[in-house]
């Protein structure tokens, strides 16, 4: 309903205003196809207790085993050149479910085998493409000359380590706008 309430508002009209739809978690073909031609973005919050075992499971049981292929098809649409970007919405208490490396090891090893994403992939959703749904992509987002000094500095290369360990790699330090403020 929702991506025909956008189609309307749309009408063959760019994105410029990047409308974009939360969680995303159960989609048709059709959908994935429509979200793709109107430019929408899919914020998604693809984190641990989508991905777990135990949730995923639950949320099969709750589709039907005739829609559960329908489940958690965010690469897809990353492939399909949607701008997906995450988030952790943000649940107290649950480390694993709030940390960015935590997010990117569940995007990379979790769910299903054919919505996995690569390590570049899943920094790209929680780095550049973040900052791009709230337009901030030229302020933040990457490490580029002109660009604030958001980042962290990690003891290890997430590209380099066993996908199954990005969620325990240690944070050196913390920078906001130029600013160390952890370490």
């Amino acid at each position: 309903m929702i991506i025909n309430a956008f189609q309307s508002v749309l009408k063959d009209k760019p994105n410029t205003l990047r409308h974009r739809i939360e969680h995303a978690r159960l989609l048709t073909d059709d959908q994935i196809k429509k979200i793709a031609q109107l430019g929408l973005l899919v914020c998604a919050a693809p984190v641990g207790y989508s991905r777990e075992d135990w949730y995923y499971h639950m949320m099969c049981q709750n589709v039907g085993i005739d829609r559960e292929h329908e489940l958690l098809r965010h690469k897809e649409l990353f492939d399909n050149n949607v701008l997906v970007c995450g988030g952790s919405d943000c649940h107290p208490g649950i480390t694993e479910w709030i940390s960015p490396l935590w997010a990117i090891q569940f995007l990379t090893t979790m769910g299903p085998k054919n919505q996995r994403f690569t390590v570049e992939e899943a920094l790209r959703v929680y780095t550049i493409n973040g900052v791009y749904a709230y337009f901030d992509e030229n302020k933040l987002g990457s490490i580029k000359e002109g660009k604030l000094s958001d980042l962290v500095v990690l003891d290890e290369d997430l590209t380099k380590i066993p996908e199954g360990e990005i969620g325990n790699i240690p944070i050196r330090f913390t920078m906001v706008d130029g600013q160390i403020v952890y370490k």
